[in-house]
């Protein structure tokens, strides 16, 4: 059960990450051509879900919302609290 949970848990965490990174990189582009972009709702809650470490990477490879404090500040709460949970249920 436990072998499970790690493959599904991994394959979740790699496609919201993958999706996080992709839609910060599409809203960068967007915002270069002057067309509508990918609402901040959107980046923030994919984050949320759990795409933390791709949001954060994407942040900074792209300097794209590194000046908002929702996501400055935010995104380093949300990591925070998936790795804080991650390891209440690894020692579960």
């Amino acid at each position: 059960m436990r072998e499970l949970v790690w493959q599904y848990g991994s394959a979740y965490m790699t496609l919201v990450n993958i999706l996080a990174w992709g839609l910060f990189w599409l809203d960068k582009t967007l915002a270069i051509h002057h067309r509508r972009r990918v609402p901040e709702s959107v980046l923030l809650t994919v984050s949320l879900l759990g795409g933390w470490l791709g949001s954060l990477l994407s942040m900074y490879t792209w300097r794209h919302k590194t000046r908002k404090k929702k996501f400055t500040i935010g995104i380093p709460l949300m990591a925070a609290v998936w790795i804080v949970g991650f390891f209440a249920v690894l020692m579960m």
